[in-house]
């Protein structure tokens, strides 16, 4: 896949991924910081082995669960990925559990606008689309959306070593023409700067 858009367009698509995944969370949030900086490592090794692009989703679900009269409705987010290559070695590799599934579960939609949805029974619900995140994100940032969204949707699309190395060239060099700028009318850079230029 050259282009995010003919990613994107091909999401449409009924029959859009030959390979669906449910797989099984893993509480980064509570896992001791040196094992964090493990799992970081093996997602970056991850990400870097696709040939092409994957969708990644996050859906808020519910269970009822009988309590001796009474039953308790109960949420939780379960986790899935799609990719029109196999990815079943390097899902293992990664320490993840999984099971192959047919499709990711989906809302049934009634009219789609810009901005929101129109669900059954004239349920509706706001949508958001961000093209480009902060740099100073911190790992597993997403799970500070679940209080708010029901389903987060992420869609990476891998592109050429050569093109990677090019943008990346150009953007430290950009970065560190801004810093010297700053060192010579002698003014301390931002710390945003500096940490860009230093994770760069």
């Amino acid at each position: 896949m050259n282009s995010l858009a003919g990613f994107l367009g091909q999401l449409s698509g009924k029959d859009r991924f030959k390979y669906v995944y449910e797989v099984q969370p893993l509480n980064f949030v509570m896992l001791p910081n040196a094992k964090q900086q493990e799992l970081i490592e093996r997602f970056r090794q991850f990400l870097n082995s696709l040939n092409s692009g994957i969708l990644l989703v996050a859906k808020k679900s519910s269970k009822e669960i009988p309590i001796d009269d009474d039953s308790y409705q109960m949420q939780f987010y379960r986790y899935f990925v799609e990719s029109d290559e196999n990815i079943d070695d390097r899902l293992s590799s990664f320490g993840l559990l999984y099971n192959r599934i047919s499709e990711i579960p989906s809302y049934t939609i009634i009219r789609k606008m810009s901005d929101r949805m129109i669900l059954p029974e004239g349920k509706m619900v706001k949508t958001f689309a961000l093209y480009k995140l902060s740099s100073t994100l911190v790992e597993g940032f997403v799970s500070e959306t679940y209080g708010i969204a029901d389903e987060v949707s992420i869609v990476i699309v891998p592109i050429a070593q050569e093109q990677a190395t090019a943008k990346m060239n150009k953007y430290t060099k950009f970065l560190s023409g801004m810093i010297l700028a700053d060192q010579q009318k002698r003014r301390t850079s931002p710390y945003e700067l500096v940490q860009k230029y230093t994770m760069a």
